[in-house]
């Protein structure tokens, strides 16, 4: 039975303040009298229905993008699976800067006057980010928990107590934010029982990105828990994930020959020259795109995965002696400076050709360009049909495309 509290007495939510100049119009929403869980989710529960209250139309209005952005560095980008709703949810309320820099959290509280226990709690909704977490151990309806990257112990509270077995490697990702006093998780948790490979997986590609974008990780988790949740999404998934990286370095004459002499005696071989540079990829064939690009004042190195890049920048620095290379572009890193794009586009061009090499086509009787590439007069076929659409493009306005289609027409006529 619930013990009534009078208006003058102390707050039971800890304040300070009389029960009638604080809580009082929250008596509805918080049973004081309950466990701490239930009191400080019902309070939680309680700021997010204002929110999506007070701001459901202009969610409406970007709900679709955000969801795109959201889910861009996930294995399945267009389609949002029922266990991130929630997180989703929270990123769209405390992470994406929506109104002059605000989130829709921040922006709330700047315009409410609330009382000090919803006030405090919104500012640790506000604060929170998403992270990942390695499970410890656990005792009646608390879970200890350390942050995977910064390595901060966490005593969780929980609803209920943990009963899955501890396993060494149980990573929680989830947001976790202290409401009344007490640690819990916002929201969805996602639970991915870790093999050894998946645990360094999160720990080099985050250690990765974090050298390309500087900051500390609190900062970067909370101004792209997006891509945080893509890598916990393709280490749940076992996938590695497209970087599409791309350096580029100057050259003296010197550092070029001794980089030439260090493919020649390298797992690389010579694959084609064109645009002024010789292009050079693994001998062993597999699907994965790396490239070395090595002009007479430049080189560039390219590479869809983190583990073929490693080795790839390892072979040019001992070659050259050079540690510093430019980061042009990478998925982690979107923004490519004026001065690269010349790079970028011919990066690009060259992986649309394997991209073309491999599409089937009605023109070849659904056969790729590789396959018909295999007969005798293949090579021949694929050449003809190149004229035809370089023939297109030039009188059309797709001067991309038609650049695009000379460079397959180079590439092929080395073959």
């Amino acid at each position: 039975m619930n013990k009534k509290v009078g208006r003058n007495s102390p707050c039971p939510c800890g304040s300070g303040k009389k029960y009638k100049n604080c809580c009082a119009n929250l008596a509805e929403v918080i049973e004081f009298s309950a466990d701490p869980w239930v009191k400080s989710n019902q309070l939680m529960t309680e700021l997010k229905i204002k929110l999506e209250n007070n701001y459901s139309r202009d969610i409406k209005k970007i709900r679709r993008d955000a969801m795109q952005s959201f889910l861009r560095f996930t294995t399945d980008e267009n389609n949002m699976a029922p266990d991130y709703e929630a997180i989703f949810s929270d990123w769209l309320w405390f992470d994406l800067k929506l109104k002059a820099g605000k989130t829709i959290g921040q922006d709330y509280a700047g315009r409410n006057a609330l009382v000090p226990i919803l006030n405090e709690a919104l500012a640790s909704l506000n604060r929170s980010f998403l992270s990942v977490y390695c499970v410890k151990a656990s005792m009646d309806n608390y879970l200890q928990i350390t942050d995977l990257f910064s390595g901060e112990d966490l005593k969780i509270l929980l609803k209920e107590p943990w009963e899955t077995e501890i396993t060494p490697r149980i990573l929680l990702l989830g947001r976790v934010v202290t409401i009344m006093g007490n640690p819990i998780f916002s929201g969805m948790v996602l639970v991915l029982q870790a093999a050894e490979d998946q645990e360094l997986f999160l720990r080099e590609h985050v250690k990765h990105w974090q050298e390309l974008i500087g900051g500390s990780i609190s900062e970067m988790f909370k101004n792209h828990g997006e891509v945080l949740l893509g890598l916990f999404d393709h280490a749940f998934h076992k996938n590695l994930i497209r970087l599409q990286e791309l350096y580029s370095l100057s050259l003296t004459p010197t550092e070029k020959e001794a980089l030439l002499a260090g493919l020649l005696s390298s797992d690389y071989s010579l694959a084609f020259q064109i645009e002024d540079f010789d292009w050079y990829k693994p001998k062993a064939q597999n699907d994965r795109y790396c490239r070395i690009a090595v002009g007479e004042e430049s080189a560039l190195i390219s590479a869809d995965f983190l583990k073929d890049l490693d080795e790839m920048k390892k072979l040019v620095t001992a070659a050259t002696g050079k540690a510093e290379m430019k980061m042009v572009h990478s998925k982690l890193a979107e923004s490519i400076s004026p001065e690269d794009l010349r790079w970028w586009f011919l990066i690009m061009k060259d992986q649309e050709t394997e991209r073309w090499l491999s599409t089937p086509l009605a023109e070849l009787e659904n056969q790729t360009p590789r396959q018909v590439l295999t007969e005798p007069d293949g090579k021949d076929r694929i050449i003809a049909l190149l004229d035809e659409f370089i023939a297109a493009c030039e009188t059309s306005q797709f001067e991309e495309m038609h650049d695009i289609l000379i460079y397959i027409k180079d590439r092929i006529t080395q073959m």
